[in-house]
């Protein structure tokens, strides 16, 4: 007949049912909670700077969108101008300005000349 033999206990059983562990055996679970500890204070750390980068990156956006915004408004604004300007019959281009101007010097140094206009 074979003898059965009784099986030997393991370090996981040892932990779990509370018997007595190793001086060994502490130092190897003393340094996997230091490391786990220490992969969880890396990870928070990782995820507090992706979260600081994100927010970054965000307000860069609405600082971009906001400018955007404010450029559509000063084109509206400044094509009503014209619009109004064609209605009211005012718009001069930019061109015709400069004519006018010229025109308006001519008359100014006719008048400082002494000739009557």
């Amino acid at each position: 007949k074979k003898r059965k033999t009784k099986k030997k206990k393991g370090a996981g059983a040892a932990a779990a049912g509370g018997e007595k562990v190793s001086a060994r055996g502490k130092e190897i679970a003393n340094r996997l909670e230091a490391e786990r500890l220490q992969r969880e204070a890396i990870e928070l750390a990782e995820e507090a700077e992706l979260k600081r980068i994100r927010d970054l990156e965000e307000a860069d956006e609405r600082e971009r969108q906001r400018i955007a915004d404010e450029k559509e408004r000063k084109r509206l604004r400044k094509k009503k101008k014209i619009e109004d300007e064609k209605k009211a019959g005012t718009y001069m281009t930019p061109k015709q300005k400069q004519v006018a101007k010229e025109n308006e010097l001519r008359l100014a140094a006719m008048k400082a000349a002494g000739m009557v206009v």
